[in-house]
């Protein structure tokens, strides 16, 4: 699945909203922050990354439908200048085709790293680390 790190960025969001009680926002304001929540010229440091901002929520809809009840756990955030780390742990149920695997129905679990780069408060670059391997093994066996 093409860039599959963009949902994780958007649950970053979602995460740090409710774990913050005192910023409670509408929503329009929660919509307008994921609408612009890339860089114009955001770019994803994969080779088969996001390139636009339809990129983005064209791998946020297939992910959804791919792992409808996708939960994310931040273990570990840094933050350096205007380079932001974190490591996290996602759980989901696989419920479409994934890398070539037809659903399973099988709850998995599984660690990611990225690396996000802002300016001006937008993304505009991400780095990442997906175990895919792991992914398909937990699905075929």
């Amino acid at each position: 699945m093409k860039g599959f790190a963009l949902p994780l960025i958007i649950l970053l969001f979602l995460s740090s909203c409710q774990n913050n009680a005192s910023k409670v926002l509408d929503i329009q304001t929660n919509k307008d922050i994921v609408i612009n929540f890339f860089a114009s010229d955001y770019f994803e440091h994969r080779v088969d990354g996001a390139r636009t901002n339809e990129d983005c929520v064209n791998i946020i809809k297939g992910a959804e439908k791919i792992f409808p009840d996708l939960t994310v756990k931040i273990e570990d955030i840094i933050a350096e200048n205007d380079l932001i780390a974190v490591r996290l742990t996602f759980n989901a149920t696989h419920k479409d085709v994934f890398l070539g695997i037809e659903a399973t129905n099988k709850n998995i679990t599984w660690e990611a790293m990225e690396f996000f780069r802002l300016k001006d408060g937008k993304i505009t670059e991400t780095w990442g680390n997906w175990p895919l391997h792991d992914m398909v093994d937990l699905l075929s066996n």
